[in-house]
């Protein structure tokens, strides 16, 4: 340890396995150097700092360093790269080498710079164990964080700078510029601890703002996609495994990727034993029995702050605990709970389908059928697509003449089909048209609150259910519910057209079929996680509207249809009139329902094919493919003034918002700028003409053409 870096490192009992920086951390310190100065140098730099570790180890992500091993690669990172300031450049690196993964997504989920600065103590664990860090003030624009050293520890200047890089990258995570970070007082210079002052600007509405959004809307979709995929391939090494004893050992080790903690344990005991069976990662053989013990007796509520558990369970069965440990009682964000507890779901359907396949062995085709879904599951794009795959399963696993995969919409609160094998058109047509809500059945609504599969035939107490039988054909069907971490996805149906004893001569036949629901669960899921994220990526969140990416989108596709067909489209600016007005008057919470109110009559105005986009505050665009000549915009912008120039009353108060419009008719030749910054001009002309009114950009003449519209009632 270099002595001019720092006090006394750490004890000389600590050793070098303790798990005090993660590898979060280190992999960006070899990154980093293999960036500036080559790769050569990494092994250098190992090489100096004394390292046994293969270059993988220090690099996964779920790995974690001792102290002392930290310190040395940061003082090795120096020398290579003769950067004296290399340990600052580094934390500036920690956050954007990182930016796609599920650390600076879960860092992001905090909502705003200030936000995650107050909650710096349980961001900073994520990378030390051995350095607490506190907010000791948070202003809209500023803060003060301190850090300092543990016991039998000591801070390190590289660390020092370190930290002074990863706060100054606090606030490029939320599309602002770096923050301005100084370092006011050490306890390398014997202060009782360190002190960061941090300042940063409010970001502005600017071309490079709007790129530095988009970028982390992509980062975003990349931290979800590498947790869908990570997940995928923790549901493949899972059901691969041969026992279940291995099994415990992928779930424990792989817990360390849901929740990155020091330490981790699983204490579960599997049906029919009595025996505990624990696994854990990070933590000394000695302690693991006390722990566990402990861990299943206590409420969860009442486990200490550095503990986060969950159960593993199932519909089946209720297996144990999964917990994740720090030090010291550091704290848990609320998502990794969920993370976790997502994780725990997926380990204990893991665990149904071993324990299911260890019971009934001797039917080959039905754990054959189980792997096979299992590997399908791993690469679904969509929903439906995953309900189609458990659909076309469920006959491997019980007896069955038909199934079907219904489906739960939290938007709607409805229950669809979407999948389903063994039906003829006509009544997967008829099934498909129709939808029930809680409120028309009972059974729907005892699944909702956590029901159990039962087996539906002629003389089951639902109506509903009993025509779903009669029109599907069936004299009897096995009625699943899908459920993930508690929460309701819809129901998987195995029916059968003659012999109701089918279905129950196989004492294990709804076993498998729960089993394959567990399966199906982790998938549905997780496609309705990258569904809801892929629709805020493209959605203005304020009027569920396309947002600028998608109204790109749409338009490049309008005129490419354009160009095929040698047709016109329509495209309209529309801004409207007053309305800062409404906000200074009345408030943005009413300026706010003036938007949404004004975006839900754009809509109905236009046709299903057509799009209306915020572009932002109190403008929006209108993308009219297909148009059937320049008139036709002169048309479409009369019928949306007339719409937008409804009064409208918001608790209590009525007024009337107007609007500017600028039409333009494009052909295929022209591009989306060209198009939009004519529409934008013809907007600027109708306001220059009085407002409340439209202007039409002529195709082949730049100038504008002013059509008159009704007086607008001022607010």
């Amino acid at each position: 340890m270099d002595p001019e870096m720092g006090m006394t490192p750490i004890d000389a009992d600590v050793s070098a396995d303790d798990r005090h920086i993660s590898g979060s951390t280190t992999a960006v310190v070899c990154r980093y150097v293999e960036r500036i100065a080559g790769a050569d140098s990494v092994a250098e730099m190992l090489d100096l700092a004394g390292e046994d570790r293969t270059l993988e180890e220090i690099t996964s992500l779920s790995g974690w360093s001792s102290y002392s091993q930290a310190c040395a690669l940061f003082e090795a990172a120096r020398d290579v790269t003769g950067d004296p300031d290399v340990g600052l450049r580094i934390g500036e690196e920690l956050l954007r080498q990182h930016s796609g993964t599920e650390v600076a997504a879960l860092l992001r989920s905090l909502g705003s710079t200030g936000e995650l600065l107050r909650n710096v103590a349980a961001t900073g664990s994520k990378y030390s164990t051995v350095t607490r860090l506190d907010a000791a003030r948070v202003d809209d624009w500023s803060a003060t964080v301190t850090a300092e050293a543990i016991d039998r520890f000591a801070r390190h200047r590289l660390l020092c700078d370190f930290t002074a890089g990863v706060l100054s990258q606090a606030s490029v995570l939320f599309g602002m510029e770096p923050a301005v970070v100084e370092e006011v007082d050490c306890q390398t210079r014997g202060a009782e601890r360190c002190v960061y002052e941090v300042r940063w600007e409010p970001a502005t509405s600017t071309d490079g703002d709007l790129a530095r959004h988009t970028e982390h809307v992509e980062a975003q979709l990349a931290a979800l996609t590498e947790r869908f995929e990570s997940l995928q391939e923790m549901a493949t090494e899972m059901v691969s495994a041969t026992d279940v004893e291995t099994l415990l050992g992928h779930i424990a080790r792989r817990a360390g990727l849901a929740v990155r903690a020091p330490g981790h344990i699983l204490a579960v005991r599997m049906p029919g034993e009595a025996d505990l069976r624990i696994h854990a990662n990070g933590i000394s053989v000695d302690d693991q029995a006390q722990i566990a013990e402990t861990l299943l007796q206590q409420d969860l509520d009442a486990v200490g702050n550095g503990v986060l558990a969950v159960e593993v369970t199932s519909a089946r069965h209720h297996y144990g605990r999964l917990a994740a440990l720090y030090p010291g009682g550091t704290g848990f964000f609320v998502q990794e709970r969920r993370l976790l507890s997502a994780f725990a779901s997926q380990a204990a359907a893991a665990l149904d389908t071993a324990t299911a396949m260890q019971e009934v062995s001797r039917r080959n085709d039905t754990a054959r059928a189980l792997l096979a879904l299992a590997a399908e599951l791993a690469d679904i794009t969509s929903g439906d697509d995953a309900a189609s795959r458990i659909a076309a399963a469920v006959p491997d696993v019980i007896d069955c003449d038909a199934a079907a995969v219904f489906h739960w919409d939290l938007d709607t609160e409805t229950l669809t089909m979407r999948a389903s094998v063994g039906l003829d058109d006509s009544v997967v047509s008829m099934l498909r048209g129709g939808s029930l809500r809680a409120g028309d059945t009972p059974v729907l609504g005892r699944f909702l609150a956590g029901g159990s599969p039962f087996v539906l035939d002629e003389n089951h107490e639902d109506p509903v259910f009993r025509e779903l039988l009669t029109v599907s054909e069936q004299v009897a069907a096995a009625i699943v519910p899908i459920y993930a971490s508690g929460e309701f996805f819809g129901v998987v149906t195995a029916g059968v057209r003659t012999d109701p004893e089918r279905l129950s001569a196989d004492d294990h036949s709804m076993e498998r079929l729960a089993g394959l629901a567990a399966h199906g669960a982790s998938a549905l899921r997780n496609a309705r996680l990258l569904d809801q994220l892929s629709h805020r990526a493209l959605h203005d969140p304020l009027t569920g509207v396309p947002n600028r990416t998608l109204l790109r989108d749409r338009l490049n596709h309008a005129l490419a249809q354009a160009r095929r067909t040698h047709g016109s489209v329509g495209v309209l600016v529309v801004d409207l009139d007053g309305f800062k007005q409404v906000n200074d008057t009345h408030g943005h919470a009413t300026g706010d329902s003036v938007i949404i109110t004004q975006a839900q009559r754009l809509r109905t105005v236009l046709r299903p094919g057509d799009t209306v986009a915020r572009m932002g505050g109190d403008e929006f665009a209108v993308v009219v493919p297909d148009l059937a000549d320049a008139a036709a915009c002169d048309t479409v912008a009369t019928k949306l003034l007339n719409e937008l120039h409804r009064p409208i009353t918001i608790e209590g108060h009525t007024f009337t918002v107007s609007a500017s419009i600028g039409a333009v008719a494009g052909s295929g030749h022209d591009s989306y700028d060209t198009l939009l910054k004519r529409a934008d001009f013809a907007m600027y002309d109708a306001k220059r003409a009085g407002r409340n009114t439209h202007a039409v950009s002529e195709q082949e003449d730049p100038a504008t053409t002013i059509m008159p519209s009704p007086e607008m009632t001022a607010p």
